[in-house]
């Protein structure tokens, strides 16, 4: 991910906290599958992110063995197709774990493991809440939906920005 999007902070502080080592790739290389690879395979990655489109490119086009090493794959930023999830599975034991937060929610806000059954029609759940957080799907007059019917998504919890409304 490049370090200019918020979801970047996380991937510098985690290692940092666990006594881990940050691997930072060569500018613009995050947008280079095989440079991704490379990095993965010569320094022993265990953890890494991706937005959706660019882990769908990575995972259909390398080869199993360069990424071996990975343990944990968190996928955040936009929609993540399942046929992604299928490619992921087709070349790594790693586990998936799909986010979802606008920037105004400091990164995230639900997260799920989508390493086993994950899609429904297709899709990939945006999960539960994450620690601290509230979800609430609402209709246009802020009532509850029951489960499976359309509603806005509004969030609550301390990571929400000043003034969120």
């Amino acid at each position: 991910t490049a370090t200019t999007f918020d979801v970047s902070l996380w991937g510098f502080f985690l290692p940092l906290r666990t006594g881990g080592r940050l691997i930072v790739a060569a500018p613009g290389a995050q947008r280079d599958v095989e440079a991704v690879a490379a990095d993965i395979a010569r320094h022993g990655v265990t953890v890494t992110d991706f937005v959706p489109s660019m882990l769908t490119v990575f995972a259909e086009s390398v080869a199993a063995q360069s990424i071996s090493s990975l343990r944990h794959i968190f996928v955040i930023g936009e929609a993540l197709p399942a046929r992604t999830v299928d490619a992921c599975r087709a070349v790594s034991d790693a586990r998936v774990h799909n986010l979802y937060g606008p920037t105004e929610a400091a990164v995230s806000v639900t997260y799920r493991d989508v390493s086993e059954d994950v899609a429904v029609d297709g899709s990939v759940s945006i999960g539960v809440p994450e620690w601290n957080t509230s979800v609430h799907v609402l209709d246009s007059r802020l009532h509850p939906v029951p489960a499976g019917v359309p509603g806005e998504l509004y969030l609550a919890g301390v990571q929400l920005a000043r003034g969120y409304v």
